[in-house]
């Protein structure tokens, strides 16, 4: 059998639902701009009202409480849709960064490194090591200091590299500057 406790809370509750349920949406409706969202809101405010079986002092209070519930849970939802929004947006943005065209600028780079990588084994240990470090932004002045040699030599092994590498190359070396660019 229920106490009469519990069937006053329920008539209270009954009479705070019925009284504050529609202002509450239409309410929450103005800021989500969408009723279904605002309905659900407002009942998570009345389930938590049960649930934790508050009291107010007077109506002022009550209302006040509602209010700025619905208001608070508004802003959630807000906050909460615009970072999924965000993530969707994201993803939209990386799946059309992997289109086929990307995928081809991809494949592209790297058969041209792969043949880089293949033709630069042709060259002179100390030819490559010469090549290598100018690819890696030093002077022929810089290079010849670290490897004790005459700037002249450093010279002479970088043009016996580059023809090299256009022998081996052919015509990857379109690619090479094209995929400079990519």
């Amino acid at each position: 059998m229920r106490e009469l406790g519990d069937i006053y809370k329920e008539a209270n509750y009954k009479v705070l639902f019925e009284n504050f349920y529609k202002p509450l949406v239409n309410f929450a409706a103005t800021h989500t701009l969408n009723l279904d969202v605002a309905e659900d809101l407002v009942q998570e405010v009345f389930v938590s009202i049960w649930m934790k079986e508050l009291e107010f002092e007077n109506l002022l209070a009550l209302k006040t409480y509602l209010y700025r519930s619905v208001l608070n849970r508004c802003r959630n939802y807000l906050r909460d849709n615009r970072l999924r929004q965000q993530y969707a947006q994201e993803m939209r943005q990386e799946d059309s960064d992997n289109s086929d065209n990307s995928l081809m600028n991809g494949i592209i780079r790297e058969e041209v490194y792969r043949q880089l990588t293949a033709a630069l084994d042709y060259l002179p240990p100390r030819c490559r090591k010469i090549y290598e470090m100018a690819q890696d932004g030093m002077k022929s002045s810089e290079i010849a200091e670290e490897l004790g040699l005459a700037v002249e030599t450093v010279k002479r092994q970088r043009k016996i590299a580059r023809k090299i590498l256009q022998e081996k190359l052919g015509k990857y070396i379109i690619l090479l500057v094209f995929v400079k660019f990519l």
